[in-house]
């Protein structure tokens, strides 16, 4: 089996960001990222996206040719990307400034149940 393109929440665990990674991060979230590995090697898509650690990275997967492009949270350009098929070019465009609080704008959304 094969892919051209695997979206995922988390990254796979040859591509945890580093500076990131600490003995606080509980088994779930290695075990998370460990089958995203393994989905990883079965399928060896050239291109791997992925949120979940709000940091920004594009790195090759150890002993793959899949690149590994991790969006970040900070508002700036890094935050978002455009991704051109069937040619798989990755496009950011540049934003006007960073928000120092991505989540600024949430604080009048209206919640589900009714509350803010």
């Amino acid at each position: 089996m094969s892919a051209d393109v695997l979206l995922a929440h988390d990254a796979p665990r040859g591509a945890i960001p580093q500076i990131l990674w600490a003995p606080w991060c509980a088994s779930s979230t290695l075990a998370c990222a460990e089958q995203v590995q393994a989905v990883a090697e079965a399928t060896q898509p050239p291109l791997l996206l992925h949120g979940h650690w709000h940091q920004f990275q594009q790195v090759r997967l150890p002993g793959q040719d899949t690149e590994v492009v991790g969006i970040s949270m900070d508002g700036t350009e890094q935050s978002w990307l455009v991704l051109d098929l069937p040619g798989l070019e990755i496009t950011h465009a540049p934003t006007a400034h960073a928000n120092p609080d991505p989540f600024a704008d949430l604080e009048d959304v209206e919640l589900l149940d009714g509350h803010a």
